[in-house]
């Protein structure tokens, strides 16, 4: 019986220590190795940039550890002809591989997105005369219900390229939806995608995708002022291609 129960506290603190000693002993590669290792990788590399709140190490079986560091590698880029300054930057996660937890073998680059830097993007003012010009078309929903004309605002992010035909810009705005004698104020993120041709410099199209920011602000207008008040179905109908 105490052979028994020996062998299962055995068992036992084997299993802790495999479990616990690995994790003790598990360091990362520093960022000088995967810096110096996504260099040689990608010989056309300017710039590599770690994100530190952005990795992860785990144990993929015995004497086998594995760890993704995301990255974003910035390379010179001729995807863009005239513009000199063009940089590609490709985000993913670089991963290495030990067999101790301690020494780092860079084994591959996990590509996530591509987007550029050091391209210019259309304004605001372009891009909403853009959107008018189509009558901001899959834009917003219930126009007839939306009071007044929204104007857009560019979040941080403002706007990336994710190839010379593909423009992703976000928004945000202020939406007045009329509901009976009230309105309710929403204010909404809108994230659009435009595309263009290969070779041209404006855009034939885009799509659209939006979440509301909160809960809605009720407000309560008078009867004058919510006479007042056009629906966007209407300045829509009488807005001119020009505008």
């Amino acid at each position: 019986m105490r052979s028994l129960m020996f062998s299962s506290i055995l068992v036992t603190l084997t299993l802790t220590l495999a479990l616990t000693v690995p994790a003790q002993a598990q360091r990362a590669p520093t960022p000088q190795q995967i810096e110096r290792d996504l260099r040689r990788a990608f010989s056309s590399a300017v710039e590599v940039r770690l994100r530190p709140d952005a990795a992860q190490s785990r144990q993929l079986g015995p004497s086998r550890w594995e760890h993704q560091q995301m990255v974003e590698v910035v390379s010179p880029t001729s995807d863009f002809p005239g513009v000199p300054g063009a940089r590609s930057v490709h985000y993913g996660g670089a991963i290495f591989l030990s067999s101790d937890g301690r020494r780092w073998t860079y084994d591959r680059f996990t590509s996530g997105e591509v987007t550029y830097e050091g391209v210019p993007t259309p304004s605001v003012q372009e891009l909403t005369r853009f959107f008018r010009s189509r009558r901001y078309a899959d834009f917003f929903q219930y126009e007839a219900y939306i009071l007044g004309m929204p104007e857009l605002t560019p979040t941080e992010s403002g706007c990336r390229w994710h190839s010379p035909t593909q423009l992703e810009c976000s928004f945000t705005t202020v939406i007045d939806m009329r509901r009976g004698n009230s309105i309710a104020r929403m204010r909404r993120r809108v994230r659009v995608t435009l595309w263009r041709a290969e070779g041209q410099e404006s855009f034939d199209r885009y799509s659209t995708s939006w979440s509301d920011d909160g809960r809605p602000e009720r407000i309560d207008p008078s009867p004058e002022e919510l006479a007042a008040r056009q629906p966007l179905s209407a300045l829509l109908a009488g807005m001119s291609d020009a505008e």
